[in-house]
């Protein structure tokens, strides 16, 4: 429709304010986000029979933690949501913005989230020239949201790619124990704790953190392996006596 020229004016720019809401919403706050816990799904022009000539019921989906999606936090998810709706979809000046329905779901989706939307009426007539340009603008904001997300994804599998050569080649030297250790950003470690629901996890340090009063040093790695618990790509959290180096520091 949108191609033939078939939506009514004030509908296409309607959507095309909630395309750019979406765009805008993504880059500012997921794609520069390296929280693996948070999983979800727009559909910007709803669920069938969702959209009409002046409404349209956007649907979101939030992931339900377990084995199909891995460490994801459906709650906090849900905080970044009411985020999208309120600092991006209702700063929109061609729609207005209902308050949004949730609902909770028992299978692998967490939420199930409504919100009713109105496209407001034209106040004049536009012109063909216009209706092109408004039409070039969603699909240009719907190519450039794909391509930032395709080019968000090759980064991840390129570092994860890095991150495995430095393990195979760091599984060929001999670790000698005896001396002192002191783990460092970008070294690689792995989870030795049996008890420990991330055993045998193994990664990149990405940050370390101390905690107050001498009670030790909080580890953040990025996994590079799978397993139950775990997959590529998860951030996770331990003190440092639950990890070994699997790789000498330089100069050892």
């Amino acid at each position: 429709k949108v191609k033939a020229g078939e939506m009514p004016p004030n509908q296409l720019s309607g959507i095309n304010n909630v395309m750019m809401a979406i765009e805008e919403f993504l880059k500012k706050e997921i794609l520069r986000n390296e929280n693996r816990s948070i999983k979800f799904k727009i559909f910007p022009i709803g669920k069938t029979g969702g959209l009409t000539d002046d409404k349209l019921d956007l649907y979101i989906s939030v992931a339900q933690r377990g084995k199909f999606h891995g460490n994801v936090n459906p709650n906090e998810t849900l905080k970044v949501i009411k985020t999208f709706i309120d600092r991006y979809l209702k700063k929109q000046k061609e729609i207005d913005v209902a308050t949004e329905m949730v609902k909770r779901s028992p299978d692998v989706t967490a939420y199930e989230i409504t919100v009713p939307i109105t496209f407001k009426e034209m106040v004049s007539e536009i012109s063909q020239e216009e209706v092109d340009a408004e039409v070039e603008g969603a699909e240009a904001a719907i190519d450039a949201s794909k391509a930032k997300l395709k080019a968000a994804q090759a980064s991840m599998k390129n570092t994860i790619k890095q991150s495995k050569e430095k393990i195979k080649a760091a599984k060929a030297q001999p670790i000698d124990e005896s001396i002192g250790y002191t783990f460092g950003v970008g070294d690689i470690v792995k989870n030795k704790n049996a008890s420990c629901p991330h055993n045998g996890s193994m990664g990149v340090v990405k940050k370390l953190m101390d905690l107050p009063n001498d009670m030790g040093t909080i580890v953040m790695y990025t996994v590079t392996n799978k397993g139950a618990t775990y997959k590529p790509g998860d951030v996770l959290a331990k003190t440092m006596d639950q990890l070994v180096p699997i790789q000498k520091p330089d100069g050892a």
